[in-house]
């Protein structure tokens, strides 16, 4: 029964002394052969395993460079995004700071516009206050002078009805001027000062009443 290469001799197996001494280099030399081959063999297929190892490895390598380029791509495709999305939120930015400026501005001016109204309205309520004292004080006024022409109506209603008297007496005097003695005339005379008198008196207190 023959043997091969990796075939595990028994313990009990005595090899055969008497082969030949050609022989025994013929044997040799057949199995260096064979050795030979079967590393050639193994080489082989440990370069075709190597081999697809390596094409293994570049493709996933190449599949990791495309999935970068990807990446970058995708990555500058929101770097862009992002940009673009600054730069309108800081031009959003300036519009609102600007239209905040305008704002406070035209607060500011309309706060100057009220502080200056209300002084106009403190000095239009001390201008009230005072004159509306002095209107008090003019219907005082009023009053005690209405008061006053009713008293010097009064007064000239009598000196009036005075003078139609005397001017009544003076005429019965006048009438019996002739029959009564001298001190008639002296009376008379009398009568014509108070007459003018009271004319005089009542021709002021018109002129007074009508101030």
């Amino acid at each position: 029964r023959g043997m091969g290469p990796n075939s595990v001799i028994p313990d009990d197996h005595e090899y055969d002394e008497s082969v030949a001494p050609g022989e025994e280099g013929s044997a040799a030399s057949s199995e260096k052969g064979f050795i030979g081959d079967a590393y050639a063999v193994y080489a082989t297929s440990s370069d075709k395993s190597d081999q697809d190892e390596r094409i293994r490895l570049q493709k996933i390598i190449n599949e990791l460079k495309e999935e970068l380029k990807q990446t970058k791509k995708r990555s500058k495709y929101d770097l862009d995004d992002v940009n673009r999305v600054n730069t309108s939120l800081r031009r959003d930015l300036e519009r609102a700071e600007y239209t905040s400026t305008a704002l406070n501005d035209e607060l500011d001016l309309k706060y100057e516009e009220y502080e200056a109204l209300q002084e106009d309205l403190e000095k239009f309520a001390e201008t009230f206050a005072t004159q509306h004292e002095e209107l008090q004080q003019l219907e005082g006024r009023v009053k005690k002078l209405a008061s006053e022409k009713e008293e010097l109506q009064a007064s000239n209603n009598d000196k009036s009805d005075k003078i139609i008297n005397l001017e009544a007496q003076l005429e019965l005097l006048k009438t019996s001027q002739s029959k009564a003695p001298e001190w008639v005339g002296d009376e008379i005379g009398k009568l014509w000062s108070e007459i003018s008198r009271l004319k005089t008196e009542e021709l002021e207190s018109a002129n007074h009443s009508g101030k």
